[in-house]
């Protein structure tokens, strides 16, 4: 359900938090929590990634996005659980992803 709402994400990323915003950097910081902890406690060799198509991949870029605008709104003492810290790596290997199979053709704002 976290990928319908891209869209959305991508309008909030350059906004300054609101009620609005902040609720939804809240309930977003919980989901991927929640995404972090899966792929931990699943284990081995198991990425999210390797799931994923190019296309889910940029949804979570947009989100990544939306996420890391407002990464000072959870500062480190905050964010025990760690998930920034993996939305940096993860945000690494979506644009990656997205270069290596979109190249010239990316817009601007899915950067």
């Amino acid at each position: 359900m976290l990928l319908v709402d891209s869209d959305v994400y991508q309008k909030a990323t350059d906004r300054e938090l609101d009620a609005v915003t902040w609720e939804l950097l809240k309930s977003t910081k919980m989901k991927l929590d929640i995404l972090h902890g899966l792929e931990e406690r699943i284990g081995g060799q198991y990425k999210i990634e390797d799931n994923l198509s190019v296309g889910k991949m940029n949804q979570l870029c947009l989100i990544n996005n939306f996420m890391l605008a407002h990464k000072k709104e959870f500062p480190s003492s905050v964010d025990v659980s760690g998930t920034y810290t993996w939305i940096d790596q993860k945000q690494a290997i979506y644009k990656k992803a997205l270069s290596d199979s979109l190249g010239d053709k990316r817009m601007e704002n899915e950067k």
